[in-house]
């Protein structure tokens, strides 16, 4: 059977709890772990070879206490 080498785009979107004191740090650090851990894997028998991967880092939300400057 012959086979094909098809081109799949995908775009998620996870939203993840990341500890931080600041904004631009959890920001900083979800970069770091999106370059480390991020993507989708396919099973080897479909031969994936990536071209590129796109993603945006963007903090959503605020839970907990601000520090006060000293």
């Amino acid at each position: 059977m012959p086979e094909y080498q098809v081109a799949v785009s995908l775009e998620e979107c996870v939203q993840i709890t990341i500890k931080a004191d600041t904004a631009k740090q959890a920001e900083h650090l979800a970069f770091d772990l999106v370059e480390r851990e991020g993507g989708t894997d396919y099973p080897k028998e479909y031969s994936p070879s990536h071209s590129h991967r796109d993603y945006v880092v963007a903090v959503i939300s605020f839970s907990g206490k601000k520090r006060r400057a000293n």
